[in-house]
């Protein structure tokens, strides 16, 4: 409860009208009115990602609040000092990611919802990696690669993403639903290397379960039904185990330059991801790991590094910078 003012904007979305209702304390209006004035970017370009905003009658609402942010069904509390600056904030500093973020919830949690806490990765991964693609929509891919490298600096894997069912569980320990559940989404679509199906799935899905309650089952199902790939050991190991895949490698070195060897491990039978390294000549190189051992010449080169969550992506080649742990093999 406050003594709020309000205004508001609209956003035509398929030639429908969709009220934007801003509610906050009269000392910060002028700030709010400038601040504001980004949301509707967000909500369109949302609604291109994952179809039309599901709360066309009910409007989209930002309410001041004294905390952060909380993604409530068209009346999300804002509480960020109305501010694009901040420890979370985007790079180039030109949104305010408690906007950004809480506005996916309303494709994310309050249309399609998770039905146990235990598999509330789907609010938060979801919502996490709608803020990348917000940010590539907008500014390229190198800013999308250069904010999921700076999410991946905070997940801690302690836990599982998706651990007990039927209990209070806090899935929300660690925060890795957010950043993992967005690496995982990144890394996902790696896999499938190709983005067109990619975005077809995750618009698919959202639109296929609106205003529906799903769990961690209908997604993977959902996955492999339309990519006609079988995915569930890549999901098993990123949602019930809390260690990564493990790269192991060697190298040795040859006349023409050095034989590289690699395969996953630590993983299931069927799993197979992606990876880059970069050699000394500065060029990438893509490779599809699996669990079979595999060995390539890499002809000309001396030393290389593998793009990790430790170095630039500058450079790299698309669908290709992943979420992993390396082994060096004697």
């Amino acid at each position: 409860m406050g003594k709020y003012i309000q205004f508001g904007d609209t956003v035509i979305l398929d030639n429908d009208t969709l009220q934007m209702k801003y509610y906050v304390l009269p000392y910060n209006l002028e700030k709010a009115r400038n601040h504001f004035q980004q949301a509707p970017d967000v909500v369109k370009i949302y609604s291109e990602i994952f179809g039309k905003y599901p709360f066309m009658r009910d409007g989209f609402g930002l309410v001041e609040a004294p905390y952060a942010g909380m993604e409530h069904q068209s009346a999300i509390a804002y509480g960020n000092s109305y501010s694009n600056k901040g420890s979370y904030s985007y790079r180039n500093r030109q949104y305010d990611y408690i906007i950004v973020h809480e506005a996916a919830h309303e494709w994310w949690g309050n249309s399609v919802s998770a039905g146990d806490m235990a598999e509330a990765w789907i609010h938060e991964g979801f919502a996490t990696y709608a803020e990348l693609l917000f940010i590539e929509k907008l500014f390229g891919k190198e800013e999308y690669l250069y904010e999921t490298m700076k999410k991946s600096h905070y997940i801690f894997n302690f836990w599982p993403m998706v651990q007990n069912k039927d209990v209070n569980e806090d899935s929300f320990a660690s925060n890795d639903i957010y950043h993992k559940g967005a690496l995982m989404l990144h890394s996902l679509r790696c896999i499938i290397n190709n983005d067109s199906l990619f975005f077809k799935i995750i618009k698919e899905f959202n639109i296929n379960n609106s205003y529906k309650i799903v769990d961690t089952d209908d997604f993977i199902e959902f996955v492999n039904n339309y990519a006609k790939e079988d995915y569930s050991a890549f999901f098993n190991k990123y949602l019930y185990d809390n260690r990564l895949p493990v790269l192991e490698y060697s190298f040795n070195e040859n006349p023409d330059g050095l034989i590289f060897t690699y395969k996953w491990t630590e993983v299931e039978d069927g799993f197979k991801m992606p990876f880059c390294i970069q050699t000394d000549e500065k060029k990438a190189v893509r490779f599809i790991g699996t669990t079979q051992e595999q060995e390539v010449l890499l002809k000309n080169t001396s030393w290389f590094n593998f793009y990790n969550n430790w170095k630039s992506t500058e450079g790299i080649e698309d669908n290709s910078f992943t979420y992993y742990w390396t082994s060096y093999k004697e």
